[in-house]
């Protein structure tokens, strides 16, 4: 039997971080277990696969990426309309990378 696609985001997402893939137990867990990994211990890790990302939210990444002055990362802040929680976009790899510093 072939590996679901979605497997293999969590073994990666798994990977870059220095976490566990907990797999499925038949009962609500995260997908990744990040205990004792300095930094990214303070995590909870939820992995969604898709066949694509929404084109406004590539499209927005392109514009951070293009607008970026030379040395800085560039950060898609998305809001949705009526909340108040603010979403930050960026690649996970820079992610940990910043965390882990």
């Amino acid at each position: 039997m072939a590996t679901k696609a979605w497997k293999n985001v969590e073994k990666k997402v798994a990977k870059l971080t220095g976490g566990k893939r907990v797999g499925n137990r038949g009962v609500a867990t995260q997908d990744v277990d990040t205990d004792g990994v300095p930094g990214v211990e303070r995590f909870s890790i939820e992995c969604k696969h898709s066949a694509s990302l929404p084109a406004w939210l590539r499209d927005g990444y392109a514009q951070a990426q293009r607008n970026a002055p030379s040395g800085k990362q560039p950060l898609l802040v998305v809001h949705p309309k009526h909340s108040r929680t603010y979403y930050a976009i960026l690649p996970l790899d820079i992610l940990v990378e910043m965390i882990k510093q």
